[in-house]
This record gives structure tokens, sequence and C-alpha cells, in this order.
């Protein structure tokens, strides 16, 4: 077993995450909602000297653009897929520009892991998307983060459906969140959906997870729990209204047995999730984890660790 750490992975993605959807994800037209709920965060993660992994949609960290991406053009995109970059700035469209969040998050005393969500939201694992289209989103969100410094590590997949691995060798080394088991449980196992509702009721530990070396160099650091429990409108009802909270029992659990014998929680949410309630609750894990001496730290670094018991 690795060290005990908590890892939180947050998919930093704004209006690009609602690509393809028919859906606005009930964010603010102008974005003030969804950067306060980031300057929330930033602000609770220095207060417990947390270091997360923003994995962040490459297109925001454009002050503005015209619409026009060449290094992507002839690759394998659903039909209409550009038609909602506007090809304008942060100032028109501040939903699908964000280098301001970017500069926060990199001005920040406690030192955050900056990864990828992709370039555009688009689904590396599921549907159209190859390799080739993969490689050049890659490539592109790279270029634009050097710009700040920033050399990515981390992937996290849209909608957190992973495939196209094999694929992705020749683009090593990175490291990308994996699949939770109750995830595949549920999708896999006959009742699935129920059994994991089950584990979720009866409060049982959240997953512990370990970095998986897969390929050469690639690791694979699989979530454990998705804070806003799956975007399940009942099942965050039930979370929000019981007491003690569903979420941060689990999490509390999973962080005793860490403590015991090692491994990690891997938490993962949308800055968007993390409305009072939500926040509360994430303040009430790391408080734990502070006391039980347990780090926060990012993606890359619960990787490092790894590779050097190995």
């Amino acid at each position: 077993m690795t060290a005990p750490a908590l890892v939180i992975s947050l998919d930093t993605e704004l209006a690009w995450g609602a690509q393809g959807l028919e859906s606005t994800l009930g964010l603010s037209s102008d974005g003030t909602n969804e950067r306060k709920k980031v300057d929330s965060l930033l602000k609770l993660f220095s207060e417990y000297d947390a270091r997360v992994t923003w994995a962040i949609v490459g297109h925001l960290f454009f002050e503005g653009c015209n619409g026009d991406h060449p290094e992507l053009e002839g690759n394998n995109y659903p039909p209409n897929w550009w038609t909602s970059d506007p090809g304008t700035d942060v100032d028109r469209d501040p939903l699908r520009y964000a280098p301001d969040l970017v500069d926060k998050i990199l001005s920040a005393p406690n030192r955050h892991e900056i990864g990828s969500h992709t370039f555009s939201h688009s689904l590396w694992g599921h549907g159209p998307i190859n390799a080739t289209t993969i490689k050049a989103e890659l490539a592109l969100t790279n270029k634009v983060a050097n710009r700040s410094g920033i050399s990515i590590e981390s992937i996290t997949f849209p909608q957190n459906r992973i495939g196209n691995i094999r694929n992705m060798t020749d683009i090593a080394p990175f490291i990308y969140r994996g699949t939770s088991v109750e995830t595949e449980m549920r999708n896999s196992k006959r009742y699935g959906r129920l059994k994991k509702f089950l584990r979720y009721l009866k409060r049982e530990p959240a997953p512990i997870v370990e970095p998986q070396k897969e390929y050469e160099d690639i690791w694979n650091l699989p979530a454990s729990m998705n804070w806003a429990y799956s975007n399940h409108p009942i099942g965050n009802s039930v979370s929000d209204l019981t007491e003690p909270n569903i979420r941060v029992t689990r999490a509390k659990k999973a962080l005793d047995k860490i403590s015991q014998s090692g491994g990690i929680l891997h938490i993962w949410a949308h800055p968007y999730d993390f409305g009072k309630n939500r926040l509360a609750d994430l303040s009430q894990v790391l408080e734990y984890a502070e006391m039980k001496r347990i780090p926060v730290i990012p993606m890359q670094d619960a990787v490092q660790k790894a590779k050097t018991v190995n």
C-alpha cells in the first residue's frame, strides 16, 4: 500500500461541459456563480494546506479566439461540434473562456496541479473520437498551457467515460483518473445500481484506491467517490437531507481505514457542484484528514509516491 493520502480532482469545464448535450448544466449566464465557487474552493484549500488537481478544458485558457483552431481541422468530431465556439473573448462569453480562473489557481498559496479535461470536452473514451483527434487535442492543450508555464501530467475524461487508453501510449507519460469500482459494479453486475445505492445508504466506506501502472508510462489513479453522488438527484437529496451526511460519513470511514493501512481516497467533482452544503461537507472531510494527519495531494504527487514505492 502507498502512504495515506486524500486526492481531490476537479473537472473544470464551465459551458464546455454541455457540449453535445441538450442542457445548460444550470450555469449562470455570465459565469459569476461558477467563479465564486472556485474562489470558495481555493479559500477552503488554502485553510487546510490542501493541494488538488484542477483538470481544465483547454479552450478555457484562451483570453479570446476567432473560433478557428487549425491544429484540430480534419479530425473526427461529432457533427456541428464547433458551432458552440463563439469566436469571441472572455468579456463577451465568460463561460467559454476563463484565463482568470487559471491565473487564480496558479497564484494560490498552496501549489495546485493543473491537468487536462481535454481541449473541448470531447468524449475521448466514447463515440466517434479517435486516437488522432485525442493526440491533436492534447497537443493543443499542452501548447496553450505551456504559455502559462504549465506542463500537463494528469487527464480526466469527460463524463468520466474512460476509453482509448491503448491508443494513447505514444503520447505518454500521463496519469488518468480511472473508473470507481462502485461505478464498475453498477454497470456490470446484475442489480448493480441497487447494490451501489445500498452501499451508499449503509454508509459503507468509500473505496480505497492505489495507483496502477498500465502500459509504459501510463498510470491509472481510480476514483473513489463522486462528491455529487453521480449527479443523481435522488442520491443528492438523500445525502443532503440526512444527518450525519452520507457522503461525509463514507469519506471519514475511508480516511479511518487509510490512516491504519495506507492507500488513497480519491474524491472527484466539478467546481460548480459546490453549493453551500457540499462545500461545508468537504470542509468537514478536510478537517478530519488534517486531524488524522493525512495529506491532501494532487494526482501527480500520488503517482510519484507510488513510483518510489515500486
